[in-house]
């Protein structure tokens, strides 16, 4: 996904300028999946801003990730999906095996697991 994916809404529905606005006025995001493995390329998903539990909210966590890439300085043409690798002093692009270390590590810490094998099923 890249920037123009990403479409930000405030409580009455106008579209938010993302540069010169905040979070607490994020109200709603539309992501615009341009490929599916359905098919259903260009559709567009809206979630809602989450106030019951703001560690789950689909809004925040949207918005986070795109202030992350104006900080990076992430050109608008590519994805999103990035970060500052320190070991080699490089932007890198978020792959599977790095999203399976993290959800690993993650698993590990709160279930108590020490066993890498009981962790991959």
């Amino acid at each position: 996904m890249i920037d123009s994916d990403w479409s930000y809404y405030d409580h009455k529905g106008r579209l938010i300028d993302k540069l010169s606005s905040n979070e607490h006025l994020v109200y709603k995001v539309d992501i615009c999946w341009r490929f599916r493995k359905n098919k259903q390329n260009g559709e567009v998903i809206s979630f809602w801003r989450d106030n019951i539990d703001p560690r789950f909210c689909p809004v925040r966590a949207a918005w986070r990730i795109t202030m992350r890439s104006q900080r990076l300085n992430i050109d608008p043409s590519q994805p999103l999906g990035q970060y500052f690798d320190h070991n080699h002093g490089r932007m890198a692009f978020m792959n599977s095996v790095e999203v399976e270390h993290l959800l690993r590590d993650v698993a590990k810490l709160t279930t108590n697991i020490a066993d890498d094998n009981l962790i991959r099923q």
